[in-house]
């Protein structure tokens, strides 16, 4: 955002003062011109479709008033200033020459080619080129991205600005929304970051896909090409048709598809629960390729939740292999095993109970199909008639269903439908 169209006032109002010497500003047009006194203070007061010419920059107002012991002048009722592609307009304008501010107050909006911004009221000073603009501020920029906050700072000389209060950064291209109660954003290192129970949705490019919720303590965004990277810390929580996840430090790389998951991850599809020490998930679009699990890796899968029946595997690493989004191969590497319910003519008969160096379980339509065992193997039946009275388990199994993220949870938190 530019702010050269403010310096206009400056260039303008300025020369108001001095305008004895009567060289610094042209008066174009004015219908009335007076001297008074008010509160004791000699004043000048040009009135009546006020336009005064600088340089190219035009200002227009209804009446503009000089208060020279105060070093301000006010410009009052339809106030307009342009400069080339840039316009400001305001109800009320004020300047101070000697410490170079100046405010704009009521219905304050700002147009810079195809940037707009509209305020109740704003600053911004000239000695350390930084802004302020607050009251129901709304920004729309040359993406068409619309930004909406209580409180926007800007510093034009670093580029970076802050919002404050209902912050909301929207953008159509894209089909993102972001929510927090307050962001920072530096333009020229394409970095954002977002608190105050912040919220990241974008919407799928067609009704075959699933909107995408993230949510954490914090949020950054860097749209940088080379990264194209977003992060959510502290109780990351995600969210994309029936795949969900819950971590410390979540990161998503939009570029490549790849989400990755750090800190006590777990993420649930479907009817199954994945733990480990650190998750991978490979996304081509909205269809899930692949999952990698690493350190302790454990899953189980519902199958029987009326008598707590759970299918198990566990090992050093687990990687999901997806096509179709269904499941057709998940390997287990490590001191690997595995409990799997069996049913005949769809009766529960027992479970296989396996071990070894290596696992390959193939599914068909969604359903196991066969199990290959590899390296000190191991295995054995448990009779039904054990499971009934004592639902096996694998060591370090825990079922967290009450944690997987759903989306009533996101529009909780931030979207009302």
């Amino acid at each position: 955002m530019r702010f050269l169209v403010l310096s206009g006032i400056l260039l303008l109002l300025s020369p108001v003062v001095t305008a004895q010497s009567g060289d610094l500003v042209k008066l174009i047009y004015a219908e009335k011109f007076s001297g008074t006194v008010i509160n004791g203070e000699a004043v000048r007061i040009f009135e009546g479709n006020v336009h005064v010419e600088r340089d190219g920059v035009n200002l227009y107002c209804n009446r503009m008033t000089e208060f020279t012991s105060q070093n301000v002048v006010h410009a009052v009722g339809n106030v307009k200033i342009i400069d080339g592609n840039e316009t400001l307009t305001s109800d009320f304008g004020k300047y101070y020459p000697e410490t170079r501010f100046t405010e704009v107050t009521r219905n304050v909006r700002l147009v810079s080619g195809s940037n707009t911004l509209t305020s109740e009221s704003g600053q911004f000073s000239f000695l350390t080129n930084k802004a302020k603009f607050w009251k129901n501020t709304r920004m729309v920029d040359s993406t068409g991205t619309i930004i909406l906050a209580d409180t926007l700072f800007y510093d034009r000389q670093t580029r970076q600005s802050r919002l404050v209060g209902g912050v909301s950064i929207e953008s159509p291209a894209d089909r993102t929304l972001i929510l927090g109660s307050e962001a920072d954003h530096d333009a020229r290192t394409l970095q954002s970051a977002i608190t105050g129970r912040p919220l990241f949705i974008q919407w799928p490019e067609d009704a075959t896909g699933d909107t995408l919720f993230i949510s954490g303590t914090r949020l950054f965004a860097d749209r940088r090409d080379s990264v194209n990277q977003f992060k959510a810390m502290g109780k990351a929580r995600f969210l994309q048709g029936n795949l969900a996840a819950d971590s410390d430090t979540m990161l998503i790389y939009r570029s490549t598809g790849l989400i990755d998951l750090r800190r006590n991850p777990q993420v649930w599809f479907e009817n199954n629960q994945v733990t480990a020490d650190t998750i991978h998930i490979l996304t081509n679009g909205n269809e899930l390729r692949e999952m990698r699990c690493f350190g302790t890796g454990f899953s189980a899968s519902v199958y029987d939740s009326v008598n707590g029946k759970f299918n198990q595997m566990k090992g050093q690493s687990l990687i999901y292999r997806f096509m179709e989004r269904k499941i057709w191969q998940i390997e287990v590497n490590g001191t690997a095993e595995s409990i799997y319910h069996l049913d005949d003519q769809g009766q529960p008969s027992g479970a296989n109970e396996i071990s070894g160096d290596r696992l390959l379980i193939f599914f068909s339509a969604g359903e196991v199909d066969r199990i290959r065992v590899t390296g000190g193997v191991e295995g054995k039946l448990l009779p039904e008639k054990q499971i009934v009275t004592d639902p096996v388990r694998l060591r370090g199994f825990s079922w967290n269903a009450d944690r997987r993220p759903t989306r009533q949870e996101f529009y909780r938190t931030r979207v009302h439908e």
